[in-house]
């Protein structure tokens, strides 16, 4: 369409009193203008236009109307920008404007349409960038074919202008010397995080069927944490999840959340290593605009006071010169999420300034963590202090590894500045039973603690290691005979007999022998190591025992083996779970670990036999890709998904010369 657009024949349609107050929009009714315009209006119509058309191609002028509109506006004359300034009415539709959206020009209802809705011609007044002029609705072929929009000539410069500047957005010297309401949240959330874990690495028990942490631990956790709500827990179990610092498993029966081998080494790196961890995982769900957004940021500098608008702007200009679609989806809530994670992981302090017009304009300082500058390192101290009476305190310095590790040994008290916790049998067992040496845990004391370690102290941590393991869990078959016969039979099957108890009684690991001539019991039996344990043995599970073969050896039913070592442990009586491969040697958790460390280094498969719930044999074929102190993770090919497995229930295991398809889990 090549028909130029006369500002004065549009303004020509317009009565004197419509041209007056088309002049109010462009802001030409005070002052000189205002006068100017008076006496235009004495002289002529004619003049008063010409006067008018002149001031509203002053690109100053233009400039200021078009900065004045709202973000919606401005996208729209974006989009004919981007169109060559012309747009069809079916076009509008295509790019998803509506065409109330442009506004009305008194004119173009009574040269053009006569929709009955329209009200009468005295009261419709000019608004939106129709009623500026800064778009016109004409005939395509002038007074025939479709209705097309066009932008004026005289305004296309500065518009175009206006959406491929590059605003300034760093604040002036003096004017960050004046920012007030800052907001921050500094360290926050990476102190949250420590505290989840440390709950964690005792075990959170879930609800059976959703596999939730359940309200009342959930409170107690919230009621630590410096944001106290449930959304806050759930970003930390989210996050915890996705850095692989928690997994899932299976704690006799029922679900448990438990911290992962990875947790130590990742709160050892620097807190500013952390955050951009975790900014990380949150901007791996970004879309593309999100990603924009992010590397603009990363142009920027540190420690320096930036306008929120302007940098919106900045970002809005950057897409409009690209010819992205993203350009016309983009608005200021669009920096919301990207600015609530940097606040959130304390790499963002937000702030106003006011001008001296007293109008609050949003502001931004980005922390030099965000662009990779570390903080000084600091040295390392003994900064433990463990009381006679087992509570330890750590003070302020201590390093956060160094207090996940004290979570695990002990119960957490207090939450502060100042950790305290208290070491008790139970917990410093617990810590055994999850894979801790008590070799190390004493060592971690004693490299961290300021003073000696009380005596009494070092004396109950030797003997509660001691123990540890005072009864032993095996399963096997108990066979009983009459003396004369069980003497036969312990000659012939000498290499299976896993127990003598008596001249009439053995148990072994084979079933089936002579299987008519006695009786066979196929179980799991406990032996204790003296008669103290076996009398405290007898309380806590006399009413799941089978058998008593022996004074120190109880035999119970393979199903109730969950329900047995949960009511050993309350009385503090942790058993070593022994389990013998076929050629009865007992393999350590460290060599199985061991073995299946060299199998995910070689992307091998492993074969084993695993005691699932309630004992009962399967073997296995999996491809391993994660193992912990007393868990691996892998590819089960059995049941065709991802499993955890308890390296204490490996009976055997041994490495594949076959590839694994790391496809089958990913």
């Amino acid at each position: 369409m090549d028909r130029k657009i006369e500002l004065e024949e549009r303004l020509g349609k317009l009565t004197i009193d419509g041209i007056m107050s088309f002049a109010s929009l462009w802001h030409l009714d005070s002052g000189d203008n205002a006068r100017r315009m008076n006496n235009r209006k004495k002289r002529s119509k004619n003049a008063l236009i010409k006067f008018v058309a002149d001031c509203i191609r002053d690109k100053a002028r233009v400039k200021t109307i078009v900065s004045q509109l709202s973000d919606r506006e401005k996208q729209i004359l974006g989009v004919f920008a981007l169109n060559n300034w012309v747009l069809e009415s079916l076009d509008l539709y295509r790019q998803e404007i509506s065409e109330s959206e442009l506004g009305v020009f008194p004119y173009n209802v009574f040269s053009y349409d006569f929709y009955s809705y329209y009200p009468r011609k005295s009261e419709i007044r000019a608004r939106g960038i129709l009623g500026l002029l800064l778009l016109v609705r004409v005939r395509k072929y002038g007074t025939s074919g479709p209705i097309v929009y066009v932008v004026p000539e005289e305004f296309r410069e500065t518009i175009n202008t206006e959406f491929t500047s590059k605003p300034k957005t760093k604040l002036s010297r003096k004017e960050q010397e004046t920012i007030t309401a800052i907001k921050s949240e500094g360290y926050a959330f990476l102190n949250d995080l420590f505290l989840f874990l440390s709950h964690a690495a005792g075990g959170i028990t879930l609800t059976p069927s959703l596999h939730e942490i359940p309200k009342r631990t959930a409170d107690k956790i919230t009621n630590m944490l410096n944001v106290k709500t449930r959304n806050r827990l759930t970003l930390l179990l989210s996050v915890g999840n996705a850095l692989k610092l928690v997994r899932e498993t299976y704690r006799g029966s029922k679900p448990t959340l438990v911290t992962t081998g990875t947790v130590e080494e990742f709160l050892m790196q620097s807190r500013e290593t952390r955050v951009m961890i975790i900014l990380d995982v949150l901007s791996s769900n970004y879309g593309p605009l999100d990603q924009m957004i992010l590397e603009e940021l990363k142009h920027m500098d540190a420690d320096v006071w930036y306008d929120r608008y302007l940098f919106y702007k900045r970002v809005w200009n950057a897409l409009f010169q690209q010819r992205s679609r993203d350009w016309f989806a983009v608005n200021q809530k669009s920096l919301d999420r990207i600015f609530s994670h940097l606040r959130l992981l304390g790499l963002l302090e937000e702030g106003e300034h006011r001008d001296t017009a007293d109008k609050a304009r949003q502001v931004f300082l980005l922390k030099p963590a965000f662009f990779g500058i570390q903080g000084g390192t600091e040295e390392r101290v003994k900064s433990v202090i463990v009381q006679p009476n087992f509570e330890i305190i750590a003070l302020p310095e201590t390093p956060e590894d160094v207090l996940f590790l004290l979570s695990r040994i002990s119960e957490m008290k207090t939450a502060d500045k100042v950790h305290i916790f208290m070491l008790t049998k139970k917990t410093f067992l617990n810590a055994m039973d999850n894979g801790m040496d008590a070799v190390k845990i004493i060592e971690l004391l004693k490299n961290n603690a300021k003073a000696e370690i009380p005596q009494n102290v070092l004396y109950s941590l030797k003997e509660w290691s001691e123990s540890y393991g005072n009864v032993e869990l095996r399963r096997g078959v108990f066979l009983e005979a009459d003396p004369e016969l069980m003497r036969v039979i312990k000659a012939k099957i000498r290499a299976q007999v896993i127990k003598d108890i008596s001249d009439s009684s053995v148990i072994t690991t084979k079933r089936g022998v002579l299987a008519d001539l006695i009786k066979e019991e196929e179980g799991i039996f406990l032996e204790a190591v003296d008669a103290i344990t076996a009398a405290e043995v007898e309380k806590a599970i006399g009413q799941y025992v089978v058998k008593k073969p022996a004074e120190r050896i109880f035999v119970i039913e393979s199903a109730n083996i969950e329900k047995c070592s949960i009511a050993l442990k309350k009385r503090e009586i942790y058993p070593k779970d022994f389990v013998h491969g076929e050629d009865g040697v007992i393999h350590s958790k460290q060599q199985k670990k061991e073995l299946i460390e060299a199998a995910i280094d070689e992307a091998k498969r492993i074969k084993m036999v695993y005691l699932s719930e309630g004992f009962r044999e399967t073997e296995r074929v999996i491809d391993p890709y994660e193992v912990g102190e007393s868990y691996v993770e892998g590819y089960c090919h059995l049941r065709n998904e991802k499993r955890v497995f308890r390296l204490d229930r490996i009976k055997k295991v041994e490495m594949l010369e076959v590839q694994e398809s790391r496809l089958a889990y990913l």
